[in-house]
């Protein structure tokens, strides 16, 4: 299965609609929104790093258009002791950095995930920290669709408008079936404070949404012990809270471009 399918698989589960295989026939069926995340069995470990791939590659994205990351990269280029190009240089930056970023990201809700397993073993629940981590991962996809919405609102409502002329137009062979072959590019529909608002409301949905997750996905791991539940999503909530403040704390950055 290619990388797309799987990611709109995983998008899909927060869908409201389900299609179930039965004996004889498909059943579609209406459920309450993201559901689909919470598991009864832990996904396997392949899905669990695809999920944190996708959610450090997106990030890693946006800070590509930071001021933090230009002082790295012209750091990196004024401190070039090899001799390189600029270009090579800011190249080699951004590679490291894109191989860093979901690498860092992993280890760090391992560490979330380890620290859940030693607060369930002290309350004398068995499991291990490849079985948290399996079965907590899908509930910070949440906070990944809600930054991907963020993070490339402006773009779909600006670049999707070329969606009008292609209509008239598939082939490129001055058809003009809709009227709207010459329709231009209308850059007022949106102004910064409508993403800026729109982009606060995606993000923090999608971090109450994934604590709330969360939260059903912790009461399947732990016996009917409200201290221990509470206890075990401590890490988890903590790790979704940066993550939602370094996503905002991105967005709040002037759009600076590197090259």
């Amino acid at each position: 299965m290619e990388l797309f399918s799987v990611g709109f698989g995983l998008f899909a589960r927060f869908s409201v609609v389900d299609l179930r295989k039965m004996e004889e026939s498909d059943l579609i069926v209406i459920r309450p929104p993201a559901s689909g995340l919470v598991t009864e069995t832990p996904v396997p470990i392949s899905l669990a790093a695809f999920v944190l791939l996708m959610l450090a590659t997106v990030t890693f994205d946006g800070l590509l258009e930071t001021p933090l990351w230009a002082t790295i990269h012209e750091t990196a280029v004024t401190s070039n002791f090899l001799g390189l190009s600029p270009a090579l240089i800011g190249m080699a930056t951004s590679t490291a950095g894109l191989i860093l970023f979901p690498i860092i990201f992993s280890l760090l809700y391992l560490l979330v995930a380890r620290s859940i397993a030693g607060i369930l073993s002290n309350r004398n629940v068995t499991t291990s920290t490849r079985d948290i981590a399996c079965r907590m991962v899908l509930t910070i996809v949440p906070i990944s669709i809600g930054y991907h919405l963020s993070h490339y609102l402006s773009y779909l409502l600006i670049a999707g408008q070329f969606a009008i002329p292609i209509a008239s137009d598939p082939f490129a062979l001055q058809w003009n079936l809709f009227g709207t072959r010459l329709y231009l590019i209308d850059f007022s529909v949106i102004d910064s404070r409508f993403v800026w608002y729109a982009s606060i409301v995606f993000i923090v949905s999608g971090h109450i949404i994934a604590v709330l997750l969360a939260h059903l996905q912790a009461a399947k791991l732990t016996p009917a012990d409200v201290k221990t539940l509470l206890l075990s999503q401590a890490p988890m909530v903590a790790l979704m809270t940066f993550y939602t403040v370094l996503s905002l704390w991105i967005l709040a950055q002037p759009i600076t471009k590197t090259g």
